[in-house]
């Protein structure tokens, strides 16, 4: 409004002037030239001067209305984007591009905006030169999305990974040749060539890093770790404790990798029957005497974890096994069960894959306690046995003898009634074998294995 009262008082102040003109040509003069004045300023408020460019478009005379439809369409117009042989169309609002009205109307009208007489100066320069623009664009969240997500692939098929088992090392064929956009460039080719569409766009193609083959060689270099420095086994019996070292060769004789079927998936573990042949030769070699298979399912499970994690670059360099302690399973083979180890006279129980108690038992001598995977058949507060004459508290019965037609079981040290006497067999009777086949336990202890366990609860017995 203040522009507007400003422009009257100098049309109102040079009407005066004319008024006082004596020369009625000067008037005339006067009077076409106030109203040249007032048409260039109009237009100069209103419109764009001349050789004005947008991008390659000529915007010479147009509206701000104008503009603004014409910048609404850019972002619709279909582009052909070349890709080697291959042909793709994208508008600017496919591609997560945006223009920014308000800087663009700010760009294209800045002459308009000058105080007179300086726009009307600038509007006449317009005539004689060229002012080209650049449009102001704007990239949304979506335009790094499309980059990021685009990708072409001009390889000849799916890369394909195969593992050899003898010398346990994976192989990678690349078969995918992936590209996606030059980033920087293509930005500066949306800019460049806004507004026209009449020939292709060619972006520049930046290489796609391979990841899954950086992946295969990282694998391939874990799996070499399982068995590429030796580990020294370090074996107690008989409250001596002996060593021997297995090799890289020997390692990668038992170390087991097993490659998924979709292969994006690499398991690595122990060949147990590869593992128990090694451990067995070397322990005949130092002459290490055992009663029963010193490579219990504990020590193949600790043998997985090594290798495990030596995949996982941690080092370990050592294996115990001590075959005076400890059980032979470790607490997987079922989420409630007994373990007995003959060679040791023990029991184990096992609650929720953990050691819960150990006991000291007496096995079969005249009759052998049978080994195998059983489980408890029937219990009782108090069993009796026609065989010897004697009563066995906390019965619990795992395996019949056809041969004997009598079960084995598990109860405590038995007695005897002589004269009305109960005669028990003394603790010194545990730690060795001294039953007719039955497993006995403590006064007390039996109660507690008696309590731990229901029928069908398993029983694994080791020789």
């Amino acid at each position: 409004m203040a522009r507007h009262v400003r422009y009257f008082t100098l049309i109102t102040h040079y009407i005066n002037r004319i008024l006082h003109l004596r020369n009625r040509t000067k008037f005339i003069l006067a009077i076409i030239g106030i109203n040249a004045c007032l048409l260039l300023q109009l237009y100069a408020n209103t419109h764009v001067y001349a050789n004005t460019y947008l991008g390659s478009q000529n915007i010479s005379g147009k509206s701000p209305g104008e503009i603004e439809t014409i910048l609404t369409n850019y972002l619709k117009l279909p582009y052909n984007v070349r890709v080697q042989n291959r042909s793709y169309t994208y508008s600017y609002s496919d591609l997560g591009v945006a223009i920014d009205n308000r800087a663009a109307h700010d760009l294209i009208f800045a002459p308009n905006k000058k105080p007179f007489p300086i726009n009307i100066a600038l509007l006449i320069i317009a005539h004689v030169t060229t002012r080209k623009l650049v449009v102001p664009l704007t990239l949304t969240q979506n335009f790094n999305h499309f980059i990021q997500q685009t990708v072409f692939d001009f390889g000849v098929g799916v890369d394909n990974i195969t593992f050899n088992p003898t010398d346990k090392t994976l192989l990678y064929e690349e078969n995918q040749d992936k590209y996606r956009f030059d980033e920087s460039y293509f930005i500066q080719l949306l800019r460049d060539r806004v507004g026209d569409n009449q020939r292709p766009l060619y972006p520049k193609l930046t290489k796609v890093i391979n990841q899954k083959e950086s992946e295969v060689v990282d694998t391939d270099t874990r799996i070499k770790n399982t068995y590429l420095s030796p580990l020294t086994v370090l074996v107690s019996v008989g409250g001596t404790t002996k060593s021997f070292i297995l090799s890289e060769k020997e390692l990668s004789l038992i170390t087991r990798v097993q490659l998924s079927d979709d292969q994006t998936d690499v398991t690595v573990g122990v060949n147990a029957d590869e593992f128990t042949k090694l451990i067995s030769d070397h322990m005949k070699k130092l002459d290490i005497l055992t009663q029963g298979n010193i490579v219990t399912p504990k020590v193949v499970s600790d043998m997985d974890d090594i290798l495990l994690a030596r995949y996982d670059n941690e080092p370990v360099d050592a294996l115990m096994i001590d075959y005076d302690k400890g059980p032979n399973t470790n607490g997987k083979y079922a989420d409630k069960y007994i373990e007995v180890d003959i060679s040791q006279q023990k029991m184990f129980l096992f609650a929720n894959s953990k050691l819960a108690r150990e006991y000291r038992v007496s096995t079969g001598k005249d009759y052998p306690t049978p080994t195998g995977e059983f489980k408890i058949l029937n219990k009782s507060n108090v069993g009796y046995s026609s065989i010897y004459n004697v009563f066995m508290p906390w019965w619990m019965g795992f395996s019949y003898s056809d041969t004997l037609h009598a079960y084995f079981g598990i109860h405590e040290l038995p007695y005897a009634l002589v004269g009305g006497n109960k005669i028990q067999r003394p603790s010194s009777f545990l730690d060795a074998p001294n039953t007719g086949g039955c497993i006995a336990l403590d006064v007390g202890a039996a109660a507690e294995v008696y309590a731990f366990a229901d029928v069908g609860t398993p029983v694994v017995i080791y020789p």
